[in-house]
């Protein structure tokens, strides 16, 4: 971990390392910023962000570095706050010479200087409520000078059927009444909360006031109860209608009384309730959107109709960045305020202003707005060289951004023409683009279909952009399948035939499906041997995939997750290549974000008709990781993503979840699950019904007899009732447990004992197994009787009995030592350990194992050396019609099959189960119930597993 993962932002960092932004630069000059890799040879990239925006003229521009350079030598004052500001003033008058052509306002602009453009707005925005404030003060003046002038107390109210409908609080009679009303009613709405209007795709910083006027919901939810009162619409949306609905639903009016023709009346006066309208006439941060004429007469309108200024943030499109100063004079935009930032620094300092036209401005304001840093002497003469440097000669440097930028769009369309499947717009002005690629949720490929679930597919560009090209951009945060290109004046032909040879490769490899060609610049240099796109499509359409068509009568979830991390190459035909070392590093650099897009739904119909969608939602972890963090009992993470998983599984309308593999452990068998709203199952309980078929279908088909079984793990749930149904067929049971839980390993003793002594109660004609070598001691003893089998400590007093009177002939062994299975034919494993601890010594010959343990309890490699041994890993479920899942999801099942914990989930599903079944601690009654559903919808053993698996 780096000190800046450590000590500034941790989860940024991550995200960076994820997706190979994780790049510390050193220098830069011009075009370029400078990084040193791991040799410590000094690397350059071309930069194509600029800052967002900030850097037009190049990276330490030096005409500007020399001007800053200057102030600290010359020992220029940086502080001297509440003085006459004169590097300001020469800024600001120099703004005045520019912005009343581009708004195309005949009026001068007072200036409020920042530090950045998020602080600008916040001052565009409180300016905005001050002036409105003003009006608001006025027109309660006026309104109370109304009511003074009524002198007749005994007039009679006129007062309308709508208003009365509206108030009825009004009355026709009592003049004190009525009159104190309308001074709550208008006292009421006076210091009602102002209204800010921004548009959809929004951007406008990420202050306390200015984060709600975003738009992308990633900022703005964290802060939703801040409280700033704001709404967002289209231009296209801003109709005299829809404002006068807006006008109706806050509604904004005052009540004013006034003497007419002998009678006291009431109307309603308009309420400039919107404080603002803010507008970015590029919205590069949103997506890189571009406003048309047509949008800003629209915005025009509604300033009329709201009486509120127009608030044009060109924070990013400004300071010549879209070829002319403002991007907003280009289509005819007339903002009452202009906020500037970005670039008006000239790429080497920090500076924002907020320009108001004269006639709008609040007399007054700028004695309680200031700031430490705002107008810093350093800052106003580094930017005022800057906006000399751009706009002299005529403004020769605007005409070269346009050049440079209509060569930018020129290069950027024909790509588009070349992949329209694969991008699906350019967007942008000047030197300011985004490039949009179509979505990637049809795809085939699980990790390209991901990019669209995560929104992604920005990221992997960039990164592989600057991986593997050295060209450096970035995607806005509100729209990741966009990357944004923001070049300095100094981009070259040559420079955009860089960038788009290496787009032209990502769009190749995106649309032949290549992942391990977009991904490949996540691994070493050394091992990024994908150095062109391969086309995968045959590969993915081989699958023969086809969608269910309509509706099944329920959804269910599948939690899931890798093996481990080389089985990517079997769900990835184009990670084939990867060693496992490689697909390792791959899996770790992506696991920021856990989630994968789920599997396409199974349709499963049962023998009686019902159906189910049953779908797989993948967490981007391995087994081994997920053991690692148990090692640790560090799961806080982990336990993170599965309830996310299931979050995501609800709201796609699955009623039902399946927690798989190591998620049921890390849940706790899902009580450490905080979902709420979907039902829950780790499948324990079918799976250990399947694996007891599947060990009596083998000792069926061995002819051997069972006399001896041993359960290692009995302490726990699972192994006790595994302990329970055994018992029904063999006659005697070694109960294993770890060193310390010897109290535990008796209780399933004990439990044996009575479960078996119950069952034995409703008939003696037919007993096998436990029963049997137990019936003549419990005749002897009078245990069949009531009495006896009501009491609490039923199997407690079996168990002590035989300790007492026949201890050699007790017929459950209690014991911590594995030594003790020895004698055992049929062992069965469901010890919760880290890995295999069962050694060779410990197993009889020819003994028949069951290890259902997850991690197993007995190693492949001891199985080679011991081919004697029949090892059953579990059961496998056969489903009603031979429907399949992916066969990239299968693992080691083969068509038409299942594993038992998934198994359950479907069954679930078709009973249409309401509740958590198989929750923490599961019974032998549970599992024997949940076999016979399966039995009814015709899911059965298909098979045993003998090798590894989930």
């Amino acid at each position: 971990m780096n000190n800046y993962q450590k000590y500034c932002k941790p989860s940024l960092a991550a995200a960076l390392q994820s997706v190979g932004l994780d790049y510390t630069f050193h220098k830069a000059a011009g075009q370029y910023l400078y990084y040193r890799d791991a040799q410590g040879n000094e690397r350059a990239v071309l930069d194509l962000l600029g800052g967002y925006g900030a850097v037009i003229l190049g990276h330490n521009e030096p005409d500007l570095t020399k001007v800053l350079i200057q102030q600290i030598e010359q020992g220029v004052a940086f502080h001297n706050q509440f003085s006459l500001r004169a590097a300001a003033a020469d800024l600001a008058e120099r703004l005045n010479t520019i912005l009343p052509k581009a708004t195309g306002w005949k009026e001068k602009f007072l200036c409020a200087f920042a530090s950045t453009g998020a602080e600008s707005v916040e001052v565009a925005l409180k300016h905005a409520e001050v002036m409105r404030g003003q009006k608001l003060d006025l027109l309660h003046e006026v309104l109370q000078r109304s009511l003074e002038k009524i002198e007749d107390e005994n007039a009679i109210w006129d007062i309308s059927p709508e208003l009365g409908a509206t108030h009825p609080q009004l009355n026709e009679t009592s003049f004190a009444d009525n009159i104190a009303y309308i001074n709550q009613w208008n006292q009421h709405k006076l210091n009602q909360a102002p209204l800010y209007i921004a548009l959809k795709h929004a951007f406008h910083g990420k202050l306390n006031m200015s984060i709600q006027l975003t738009h992308g919901e990633m900022y703005r939810y964290p802060f939703r109860r801040l409280g700033l009162h704001t709404q967002f619409f289209s231009p296209t949306e801003l109709t005299t209608e829809r404002l006068q609905q807006l006008k109706t639903e806050e509604q904004a009016y005052l009540l004013e009384a006034k003497v007419r023709r002998g009678k006291i009346s009431i109307q309603k006066i308009d309420l400039p309730f919107v404080a603002g309208l803010l507008v970015e006439p590029v919205q590069g941060e949103g997506g890189c959107y571009c406003l048309d004429e047509a949008d800003a007469d629209a915005l025009h309108e509604a300033r009329r109709q709201l009486n509120c200024p127009i608030i044009s943030d060109e924070v990013q499109s400004g300071c010549g960045r879209c070829g002319t100063f403002l991007a907003g004079s280009q289509i005819g935009l007339k903002p009452d305020y202009v906020v500037l930032s970005k670039g008006l620094g000239g790429g080497i300092s920090k500076i924002g202003v907020v320009a108001i036209r004269e006639s709008q401005y609040a007399t007054g304001f700028d004695l309680v707005q200031s700031s430490t840093f705002g107008e810093d002497e350093w800052s106003a003469r580094v930017a005022d060289a800057f906006v000399q440097k751009l706009t002299e000669n005529n403004g020769a440097r605007l005409d070269q951004i346009k050049q440079r930028g209509d060569a930018l769009e020129k290069a950027l369309n024909e790509l588009h023409a070349r992949y329209p499947d694969i991008i699906a717009e350019v967007r942008g002005k000047g030197l300011l683009y985004g490039i949009e690629f179509a979505s990637q949720a049809h795809s085939l490929s699980v990790l390209m279909k991901t990019t669209a679930y995560q929104g992604a597919i920005g990221y992997l560009v960039t990164g592989h952009l600057l991986g593997k090209h050295n060209i450096r951009v970035a995607p806005p945060a509100s729209a990741g399948n966009v990357i944004r290109i923001e070049p300095s004046i100094q981009l070259s032909d040559e420079n955009i035939t860089q960038l788009t040879d290496a787009l032209s490769k990502i769009c190749l490899a995106l649309r032949y499906q290549d992942v391990g060609y977009i991904l490949s610049y996540l691994l070493d240099a050394a091992d990024n041997i994908k150095t062109n796109p391969v086309d995968y499509r045959g590969c993915y359409n081989a699958l023969n995939i086809v969608g269910s068509q309509g509706e099944a009568d329920v959804k269910v979830a599948f939690i899931n997750h890798l093996i481990s991390s080389e089985w990517i190459k079997e769900v990835e035909p184009a990670l084939a290549h990867l060693s496992n070392e490689q697909a390792e590093t791959l899996l770790n650099r992506l696991s920021y974000d856990r989630r994968v897009a789920p599997f396409a739904p199974v349709r499963i119909r049962s023998k009686q008709g019902q159906s189910v969608d049953f779908t797989l939602y993948p967490i981007n972890a391995t087994s081994q990781q997920i053991s690692e963090l148990l090692a640790t009992n560090d799961l806080a993470a982990m336990r993170e993503a599965v309830d996310e998983r299931l979050a995501a599984a609800r709201n796609d309308g699955c009623t039902i979840a399946g927690l798989g593999m190591f998620t049921s452990i890390i849940t706790n068998n899902g009580k450490a699950v905080e979902t709420s709203g979907i039902a829950l199952t780790t499948g324990n309980s079918l799976t250990v019904a399947m694996a007891a078929e599947a060990i009596q279908q083998s000792i069926t088909e061995r002819k051997k007899d069972i006399k001896h079984a041993a359960i290692i793990g009995a302490a726990g749930n699972i192994g006790s009732v595994y302990s329970t149904l055994i018992a029904e067929y063999c006659p005697s049971l070694i109960l294993v447990g770890r060193e310390g839980s010897i109290k535990r390993v008796l209780k399933t003793a004990e439990l044996v004992y009575k479960t078996t002594l119950h069952e034995m109660s409703t008939g003696t004609d037919k007993l096998y197994g436990l029963a049997k070598a137990l019936l003549p001691y419990a005749l002897k003893n009078d245990w069949l009787t009531e009495a006896f089998l009501q009491q609490s400590n039923t199997g407690k007093n079996v168990y002590t009995w035989f300790e007492q009177h026949a201890p050699s002939e007790q017929l459950i062994i209690v014991s911590d030592d594995l030594h003790d299975i020895k004698k055992a034919d049929l062992v069965v494993c469901a010890a919760n350990s880290s890995e295999a601890f069962i050694e060779e010594k410990h197993l009889k010959e020819e003994a028949l194992v069951c290890d259902i343990a997850v991690p197993h309890n007995i190693s492949e490699a001891l199985l080679s050396k011991r081919p004697d041994i029949h090892c059953l890993r579990g059961g496998i479920v056969s489903t009603p019609n031979g429907e399949s899942l992916d066969p990239r999801a299968r693992a080691y099942l083969g068509a038409g099959q299942v594993y038992a914990c998934m198994a359950e989930t479907i069954v679930l599903g078709l009973e249409k189960y309401p509740h958590h079944y198989s929750y923490g601690n599961i019974d032998k009654q549970q599992v024997k119930t949940i076999m016979q559903h399966a039995k009814t919808h015709g899911l059965a053993l298909a098979g045993n597993k003998e090798t590894e698996s989930m």
